[in-house]
C-alpha cells in the first residue's frame, strides 16, 4: 500500500560454510551458550526464532538526516537460512521499505545485531517516527553481539569490529569488499547520477555481515564447549564473568579450569585469582586456597594479594 521497494533474497542450506563454520552451528547451541545469550539478550533466547538485522546507511551520525537505504535480514526457514535485503532505490521508496520491514520484523520476537542497540535500532526507530508515524516493531529480546565480543576478545585483538572478528576468528576473507566508509558515497552516486557499478558490492557486504553474525554464534558455542582449544585466543577472565553473570557459577568454574590448564604460566595469574574468588563463593575453599598458594609463589603484586587472601582463609 505504501508503494514499492526492491527486494533481494538468497537462500542457503544450513550446511553452507561461511569461513570455517557451517551456518547450522549457529542454531544447534548448547544449554550453556543459550543461557549466556539469554542473559545478554534480556530473556529466553532461541536463534531459530530470531532475525539477524544489519543496515547500510547514508552516514554514521544518526539523526533525522540519515537514511537506512539497505536493510538486511537473516532468519531460519525450515532447513534453509534466508537472507532478505530491502533496498531503497530513491528516498521516495522509504515508506514502502519501512512497511515491508515492519511486516518481517513482526514475525520474530528476538533480534540479533552487531552494535544494533547503539546504532541500527535507534536509527530505524527514528525513520519510523519521521516517515511512517508508527513505532518500530520492538523485539521482546535483543541480542547485541558487540558487547559479548568485547568481553571475550578486547584484550586479544586490536579491534572487535565485525570485519576484524571475521578475519581473526571465522576465517572469512572479503577480497572484493567495499570499505564501509565508501558505502554512503556509492549510494549517493547511484541516486544522483545512476551509477550502479558499486551497488553489487554493497549488497554483498551487507549479506556477508548477516552471515558473519550467524557464524559468530556458532563460534561462541565452540568457545564455551571447548575451553582448552580456545584458551590462547580470548580473554579467559571475560569468559568466566560472562558465565557467572548468566547464573552459571559452576559452569564458569569448570570452564575456567579448562582454560587454565591450557594457558602458559605467565598468563595464568589473573584467571587464577578470578577462579579463587569464584571457588570461595561456591564454598570450594580448598580449591580456592590452592589457587592462592600458586599465586603466592609466583611473586609480584598477585603474590601480595594472594598472601592476604590466604591469611584471611586460615
Amino acid at each position: 500500500p505504501a508503494g514499492e521497494c526492491f527486494l533481494v533474497e538468497h537462500q542457503y542450506p544450513l550446511a553452507h560454510r561461511h569461513g570455517a563454520l557451517a551456518l547450522e552451528r549457529g542454531v544447534a547451541l548448547t544449554h550453556v551458550t543459550r543461557q549466556v545469550l539469554a542473559h545478554a539478550a534480556g530473556g529466553a533466547f532461541d536463534p531459530a526464532h530470531a532475525v539477524f538485522l544489519d543496515t547500510e546507511t547514508t552516514g554514521l551520525a544518526g539523526g533525522t538526516g540519515t537514511y537506512a537505504f539497505l536493510v538486511g535480514l537473516g532468519f531460519l526457514d525450515g532447513d534453509r537460512f534466508v537472507v532478505q535485503q530491502l533496498f531503497m532505490r530513491h528516498p521516495r521508496d522509504e515508506p514502502a521499505l519501512l512497511q515491508a520491514l515492519s511486516a518481517i520484523l513482526g514475525r520474530f520476537p528476538a533480534w540479533i545485531t552487531f552494535n544494533g542497540k547503539a546504532f541500527d535500532g535507534p536509527l530505524l526507530a527514528t525513520r519510523f517516527r519521521c516517515v511512517s508515524r508508527t513505532p518500530l516493531p520492538a523485539p521482546t529480546h535483543h541480542l547485541d553481539l558487540l558487547p559479548l565480543a568485547r568481553r571475550l576478545w578486547r584484550s586479544r585483538l586490536r579491534s572487535c569490529a565485525l570485519g576484524a572478528l571475521e578475519r581473526a576468528l571465522l576465517g572469512v576473507s572479503r577480497a572484493t569488499d567495499i570499505p564501509s566508509w565508501q558505502i554512503p558515497e556509492a549510494y549517493f552516486a547511484y541516486v544522483r547520477r545512476g551509477e550502479v557499478a558499486r551497488l553489487p558490492a554493497i549488497f554483498a557486504h551487507n549479506a556477508a555481515d548477516i552471515l558473519s553474525m550467524a557464524a559468530l554464534l556458532g563460534y561462541l558455542d565452540d568457545v564455551f564447549r571447548e575451553p582448552q582449544r580456545y584458551a590462547g585466543r580470548l580473554d579467559p577472565v571475560g569468559g568466566v564473568r560472562l558465565l557467572q553473570r548468566a547464573g552459571l557459577q559452576r559452569d564458569a568454574a569448570a570452564w575456567g579450569r579448562g582454560v587454565l590448564a591450557a594457558l602458559p604460566i605467565d598468563e595464568q595469574r589473573q584467571l587464577r585469582w578470578e577462579l579463587a574468588v569464584l571457588c570461595q563463593r561456591l564454598g570450594a575453599l580448598a580449591e580456592a586456597a590452592a589457587h592462592w598458594r600458586c599465586l603466592a609463589q609466583s611473586g609480584g603484586p598477585w603474590a601480595i594479594l594472594a598472601l592476604e587472601a590466604l591469611a584471611k582463609h586460615y
